[in-house]
């Protein structure tokens, strides 16, 4: 009879070190996931500083070509005035002078 509380006890005993283990093996399971969710949002912000920086040289890239197409025309425009012949600034008529060949134009 000794024999059968012993191992009544020990049963007792299996069983609630059995509920324990199911517990904390639970709260694994859920430490786990988290880890693949923290895992997999890492992944993306990665994905997402990549190609944020790819996209920022590429707009660098746009930019530094539109700045040498900018700088090649202002080269091109500054040639071309200088090759023009220079001429002193024409004035502005007065505003008498301007009526006055309007209205000769209008008889």
């Amino acid at each position: 009879m000794c024999s059968t509380v012993t191992k009544a006890k020990e049963l007792a005993l299996a069983h609630k070190r059995i509920e324990q283990l199911s517990v904390q093996l639970t709260e694994l399971d859920s430490v786990r996931q988290q880890l693949h969710d923290t895992l997999a949002l890492e992944e993306d912000r990665e994905r997402m500083v990549v190609a944020l920086k790819d996209q920022l040289k590429q707009w660098k890239g746009t930019d530094s070509a539109r700045l040498e197409k900018l700088r090649r025309t202002r080269a091109e425009l500054e040639e071309v005035w200088r090759k023009l012949p220079s001429t002193p600034t024409m004035k502005e008529p007065a505003p008498d002078s301007e009526c006055t060949t309007q209205a000769e134009s209008v008889n």
